[in-house]
């Protein structure tokens, strides 16, 4: 990998991180504000909430890089990043991210659910709620998001002409 992939990968990562922990306390202020005290368990409480919060944090983290790195790549080929994957994901970038949010979402709602009573009291106060939502948003993006940046593929084949590649993409702009 050149120093210029890692460069971008490193600063969209960052990006991302930032836009998710800011994400993840201003829904904590929506859901969660004007309470003193959360309860840990229960329909109102940190361990239900973590089921959508982890999937949306994952869909965004995977989805807007996806899309971004795509649009970046049709014109800068040095940031090709992986000509053979290892692992094979859908193309439509909104069905790849769906693909990996919903079981990324469902583990961690599981994490919150049976771990999190055990090493965590029944009732946060809302600054630690606050804190601990931050934290959990920017990590689930700093794994999340580098991951769909290296796995970011072309709609046409690398093999291609540049001409061809955006007579092509024009066509499915076109199209839409």
């Amino acid at each position: 990998m050149t120093d210029d992939q890692r460069r971008y990968i490193v600063v969209e990562t960052a990006v991302g991180v930032l836009i998710s922990a800011a994400v993840s306390v201003l829904f904590v202020f929506i859901v969660f504000g004007g309470q003193n005290v959360v309860p840990l368990a229960g329909h109102v409480g940190v361990a239900f909430d973590s089921l959508p919060q982890s999937f949306m944090i994952v869909l965004m983290s995977i989805l807007m890089p996806t899309f971004l790195t795509r649009r970046r790549l049709r014109f800068r080929t040095y940031l090709r990043m992986n000509e053979r994957k290892r692992i094979s994901l859908p193309r439509n970038a909104l069905i790849r991210s769906l693909a990996l949010a919903v079981p990324a979402a469902i583990v961690c709602w599981l994490f919150h659910v049976t771990i999190l009573p055990i090493v965590s009291a029944p009732e946060w106060n809302f600054f630690s709620l606050l804190f601990y939502k931050a934290i959990y948003g920017a990590l689930l993006s700093l794994i999340f998001s580098p991951v769909a940046i290296y796995m970011v593929d072309l709609p046409w084949k690398s093999g291609e002409p540049f001409a061809r590649r955006q007579a092509v993409a024009s066509n499915r702009t076109g199209l839409l």
